[in-house]
């Protein structure tokens, strides 16, 4: 178990790469007057607080100016994990951050360091990214219209809650035949249930789904289940790796607001959904044009490698998995898609991935995923072709995100030779670190505990009594792995996850061995849960510990250095910047 400091291992950064590459750059517009927002007041109310304009200046470094809006789409645009608080002392921060990029992209600028080859390729896979991004938002986005009565509806369907049934089947095939004996009264759904595709991370138990609103259905499947009447069955609806049919075995009137309420998230839903379906049939034009060809075996072999890069979903403690795969060089050789010039192999997606920066690798660790990395591969190209010879290589925004990448190449070359390269924290510094804070460097106390979901609570009942016998759950999911059951596994949860289900039950109730009932849920289903093992954590010695205190030392180190390089060269720049603005800024995320 890899220890931990008790206190951040990253510290406060004026500027870090992983800050740098998340930044967009400022615009180089002269400064006006700032003008005032002064929202209307309601009648008898206090008059609301003064925001300061969208164009008011908060920071200017040479001819770069850093307006209001750049300030608020940099601040979300930037990595959460390094983004400060949005009180008064965070909000500075920040502004500090964003004036020390622009002092080091001036000073990036004046050295004119040739580009090396590496950068040329960089560029030019920017280069077709960006050209690819223009197509689809000139092509597909702008023109989008979301009419009044395509909002009236979804809000209709939002003023139902229905009860849902559904199967998974292994083909288009065996779906449309099951539909068509359902339909007929041939078969019934428990038969149906029997004969579904069954596949490994399925725990459920009853084809019955409970009762559903339309903000609990995929974006993608609300539309077509929330048209359809009691009793009727959905079409066949791809869902990897099989195909589903829905039913709607009930329905009840749902009291919600008034649309005004929800126009706007419908409206952002609506030109959603467009734009994925004219940007699939883009993408399935260009896959006929160079012939390309997936193999779905290999497909799913690829994303059994892959991380699942978001973990925890539905909890309060997501995990974000950006680990780098082990595969072996001849599984490199592996070929996922062929097309008329060429072919992708496991190798080159591999390539790909590790050569992104960390937190903005792709999620490869499912089908979608890697099909959609394959198809940027093949296809990326072929977009950007299409680009130019509309001449959107000339359009604005290509311009200037070209210039941004280019730029962010430059300062990172800066930062990492006049800064990184010059920070080295030698052996006994990192050991007189350790013998200092020694106390704060302990594992994560964990519980390893088995999950069972059971459909009713006579089942709920009967599992505990086996458990209170003296089974163990590892040979109750053992009989169930030999009989083709899977209802549920086991699982390890540590105590900083102090938001996660059971949390306090199985740190401080509940001794090795003993069970517990919880349910029933909105779908009438239980869990019972069995604490197996309880670890209380450990002291981590200097060897484990040795390269997490190299890096949190290196971090501080390179702070310095960074606040003494930006400080030494404001000197020589015309640098302006406005703190007493910031409380004065709406903060919020664009929309």
């Amino acid at each position: 178990m890899r220890p931990r400091l008790t206190h951040s291992s990253r510290p406060r950064i004026l500027l870090a790469a992983a800050i740098l590459a998340s930044l967009v750059a400022s615009s180089a517009e002269a400064d006006k007057a700032p003008p005032v927002y002064k929202p209307p007041a309601r009648p008898g109310t206090r008059p609301p607080k003064e925001f300061v304009s969208d164009t008011a200046v908060v920071a200017r470094v040479e001819d770069r100016v850093i307006r209001v809006h750049d300030y608020i789409d940099r601040f979300y645009g930037s990595y959460a994990e390094y983004r400060p608080r949005p009180d008064s002392a965070g909000r500075a921060e920040f502004l500090e951050t964003l004036v020390s990029k622009e002092v080091l992209a001036n000073v990036a600028k004046k050295q004119k360091r040739p580009e090396t080859f590496e950068e040329r390729a960089i560029l030019k896979a920017a280069d077709q990214r960006i050209l690819g991004n223009i197509l689809f938002e000139r092509s597909i986005l702008d023109s989008i219209q979301v009419t009044e009565a395509e909002v009236e509806s979804v809000y209709a369907q939002m003023k139902r809650e229905l009860h849902f049934g559904a199967v998974r089947f292994g083909s288009l095939q065996t779906a449309e035949k099951m539909r068509k004996d359902l339909l007929a009264g041939r078969i019934s759904w428990a038969r149906a249930w029997e004969l579904r595709l069954r596949i490994p991370s399925d725990t459920s138990h009853t084809w019955d789904l409970g009762w559903r609103k339309r903000s609990d259905v995929p974006v993608n499947l609300a539309p077509v289940l929330f048209s359809l009447p009691k009793g009727a069955i959905s079409p066949p609806i791809p869902e990897p790796p099989g195909v589903s049919l829905y039913t709607v075995r009930d329905e009840r009137p749902l009291n919600i607001q008034g649309i005004e309420t929800f126009r706007g998230a419908i409206i952002d839903d609506l030109r959603a959904l467009q734009a994925a379906a004219r940007r699939e049939k883009l993408m399935e034009r260009l896959r006929n044009e160079v012939g390309l060809q997936l193999d779905s075996a290999a497909v799913a072999w690829t994303a059994a490698q892959f991380p699942q890069k978001f973990k925890g979903g539905g909890t309060s403690n997501v995990i974000i998995d950006i680990s780098v795969p082990d595969i072996s060089p001849a599984d490199t050789s592996r070929v996922i898609a062929t097309y008329r010039d060429g072919k992708v192999t496991v190798g080159r997606i591999f390539n790909v991935y590790v050569s992104i920066d960390d937190m903005m690798r792709p999620d490869l660790g499912n089908e979608q995923g890697v099909r959609e990395e394959v198809d940027l591969l093949v296809l990326e190209p072929r977009l950007a072709e299409i680009a130019r010879s509309r001449g959107l290589d000339k359009d604005s925004s290509a311009v200037e995100q070209m210039a941004l990448r280019r730029e962010q190449l430059m300062v990172e070359h800066l930062y990492q030779d006049s800064i990184q390269a010059k920070v080295f924290i030698p052996p006994a510094d990192r050991r007189k670190y350790y013998k200092e804070n020694q106390h704060r460097f302990v594992t994560d106390a964990s519980c390893v505990y088995a999950l069972f979901r059971l459909p009713n609570k006579r089942e709920a009942d009967s599992l505990m009594a086996r458990l209170r016998r003296g089974v163990t759950a590892r040979e109750i999911l053992r009989a169930d792995s030999l009989a083709g059951v899977k209802r549920g596994r086991i699982e390890t949860q540590y105590l900083s996850q102090t938001g996660a289900m059971f949390h306090k039950r199985l740190f401080q109730e509940l001794k090795e061995g003993e069970a517990f009932p919880y349910g029933p849920d909105a779908a009438g289903t239980y869990n019972v849960v069995q604490l197996i093992h309880r670890d209380f954590g450990r002291n981590v010695p200097f060897e484990e510990a040795d390269r997490q205190i190299d890096e949190y030392l290196q971090q501080e180190a390179t702070d310095k250095l960074l606040a003494e390089f930006v400080d030494r060269h404001k000197q020589g720049m015309r640098v302006e910047s406005h703190p007493e603005l910031l409380m004065r800024i709406k903060l919020e995320a664009p929309k």
